[in-house]
């Protein structure tokens, strides 16, 4: 990926002119354009939002390194490129074309690679009494599990490579608002501020894809906001141009021209719509296309000010175009129905997800008439301390489902496809820490929930270190995983407020399902026996043997001393506990039904030393 150290700086330049031109705009622009700030808790439509405050990223950044030189030159080994296979304007040849299209090609159904998206925060404060918040920085990283960084290298150092640039442009933009700062002579409100966010599109084996949205206030009647779109190589690690993705180039252009002014309501003339394809078919040739590669197609992205013809007031613009989309080749056998995007990445499971920002929208593919449906889940009111309070979703900008339960100051908010059923999944944390999930079904235009309020379920985000030292770990607060598997936190009032982790899956219904059938107890510390205690006792040779029915003997008992230190291990989540000791003995007792913390009728406090009631 190209060093974008020296981009940065020309970015800050063209950002400082386009805010100083905005800076001159009426009033009614700026009260039209003006994003909404997170602690205002008046109702927000997502058009008044073009992406949601609380969760955007560097805009400049993005938009710049696909469009300016993509740093991946592909290699002949993966996917032929357009100067190794002359496009049909140059002098075509079966050779060059059968190197273009793989419909006969035979692919594997690519493997989910764990990733997830940490947010940082950093802000500069006034020193004086007033304690006003001067600068506000807030960025994302990309983390991949330890399992994935070392079957994946090559896309660890890219992942690598571009957090570093996003540490590298952080301290940039902090320098440059302090240098604002030092020729402001009124107060700042609201302050200087540069907001980054990633929104995981595809995480697998073939393609890492994802959105990158900043948004940045420098002074001036409004911030800017643009959201751009990277594809990765996952065996490579090399970023992918559109050449690479796409099987007819020649065409691409008119195709996203049109597609843009139908859905837009910008480019009426076909003099306008001439001059839009004639950039694309520049960007196109020079692979500057911004684009992301999903599971249902392929996106392609538009800053403000970008395109010709297209307003501030429009925000970003993107078009996606399905895999079933095709095209009609010349080929020597004569013309054959090719996909307009090359079979390799139009491998796809059956079952996936992608991430969503809170007022993000999204474009989803409906089953039922292959057409796609605009999606969007916004946050109806922020609280005085800026949680979420209450959430309304949105279909083609119609609202379709309002909750004022979902609440919270965190949120985690994903898109899954479940064959031909589509459902919004959202976790929550309330103040309370209670972790909770609602999973929303989309069918036929209604939006209906299917689970509510999982009790303490919480998809286990992915843990990565970020230097030598001891607690030099990074934490993915927002990680994609597999909707048919996948692992989370889930507290059970087992021996006090305990919590235990195991698999679980998104139904065809909507709904949340235990794989594991015994949890582990994150529990680390021993429990004292403050009594004598009898167990039953577990043969150690058929302990949890591929996670099915343990052999154990209640009427076999393995007797235990006062003084005694047990590390309990699974539980079946209702009553059954199983634990070792020291000596590598397996044993296993059974809370009492109906009653809290008892076993035998004593309670388990009266029996063991070492129980955390808030664990």
């Amino acid at each position: 990926m190209k060093k974008l150290k020296v981009l940065l700086m020309v970015c800050l330049l063209v950002m400082a002119m386009v805010l100083s031109a905005c800076s001159s705009s009426d009033d009614e622009e700026e009260t039209s354009g003006r994003r909404r700030r997170k602690d205002d808790t008046e109702d927000v439509t997502p058009t008044e939002e073009v992406t949601p405050t609380e969760e955007v990223t560097p805009t400049e950044v993005i938009t710049q390194a696909p469009t300016a030189e993509p740093t991946a030159e592909p290699t002949p080994t993966e996917e032929p490129t357009p100067t190794e296979e002359p496009t049909p304007t140059e002098e075509p040849t079966p050779t060059a074309e059968l190197s273009l299209y793989d419909e006969d090609v035979e692919y594997d159904i690519p493997e989910f690679i764990a990733v997830g998206v940490s947010s940082e925060e950093d802000s500069e404060w006034d020193e004086g009494d007033s304690q006003a918040k001067l600068i506000e920085l807030k960025y994302a990283h990309i983390i991949m599990n330890e399992e994935d960084r070392t079957k994946y290298p090559d896309l660890q150092t890219e992942i690598e490579g571009f957090n570093a640039e996003t540490d590298l442009y952080v301290d940039d933009m902090r320098e440059y608002f302090k240098g604002l700062l030092d020729v402001d002579e009124e107060p700042i409100d609201p302050p200087y501020f540069d907001n980054s966010y990633i929104d995981i599109v595809r995480s697998d084996s073939c393609v890492l894809s994802f959105e990158y949205i900043d948004s940045s206030y420098a002074g001036g009647a409004h911030p800017y906001t643009g959201e751009t779109g990277f594809t990765i190589d996952s065996e490579t690690g090399k970023l992918l141009a559109i050449s690479e993705i796409c099987n007819d180039c020649d065409s691409l252009g008119t195709m996203i021209a049109y597609k843009l002014a139908g859905k837009y309501d910008i480019w009426d003339e076909e003099e306008d719509i001439d001059k839009l394809t004639e950039y694309l078919n520049e960007r196109i040739a020079e692979d500057g296309l911004s684009f992301t590669v999903g599971y249902e197609g392929v996106t392609f992205y538009f800053v403000p000010y970008e395109l010709e013809g297209a307003s501030y007031a429009d925000g970003n613009l993107s078009v996606t175009f399905s895999f079933y989309d095709s095209f009609v080749a010349e080929t020597e056998d004569g013309p054959k129905m090719v996909g307009l995007f090359k079979k390799k990445y139009r491998t796809v499971p059956e079952t996936y997800m992608r991430s969503m920002a809170l007022g993000n929208t999204i474009e989803i593919l409906d089953p039922a008439t292959d057409e796609y449906e605009e999606l969007c889940v916004y946050a109806k009111a922020f609280d005085d301390w800026g949680d979420l309070n209450g959430i309304i979703v949105t279909l083609n900008g119609e609202q379709v489902y309002e909750d004022e339960r979902i609440y919270g100051y965190e949120n985690d908010i994903y898109y899954v496809r479940m064959q031909d059923k589509a459902f919004i999944f959202i976790h929550t944390v309330q103040d309370s820490e209670d972790d909770t999930v609602n999973i929303l079904s989309i069918e036929n235009g209604e939006v209906v929930k299917t689970e509510d309020d999982y009790y303490s379920l919480d998809p286990l985000g992915i843990k990565g270190p970020v230097g030598e030292d001891e607690w030099d770990y990074d934490y993915a607060e927002k990680t994609l995983f597999d909707p048919a598997s996948f692992t989370a936190y889930v507290r059970y009032d087992m021996l006090g407020t305990t919590f235990e982790t195991g698999t679980f899956a998104i139904s065809s219904e909507g709904k949340i399902e235990q794989l594991s059938k015994y949890l582990d107890f994150t529990r680390q510390h021993p429990l004292t026996l403050k009594v004598d205690f009898k167990a039953g006792m577990i043969d150690p040779e058929h302990v949890f043997n591929e996670d099915t029915d343990v052999t154990g003997e209640f009427d076999i008992e393995v007797e235990l001393k006062a003084g005694d230190q047990i590390y309990i291990k699974k539980t079946d989540g209702d009553r059954t506990i199983f634990f070792c000791t020291d000596n590598g003995e397996w044993g296993v007792f059974m809370l009492d039904k109906d009653e809290w913390m008892q076993i035998n009728g004593v309670s388990a406090l009266d029996i063991f030393d070492g129980i955390d009631m808030f664990d």
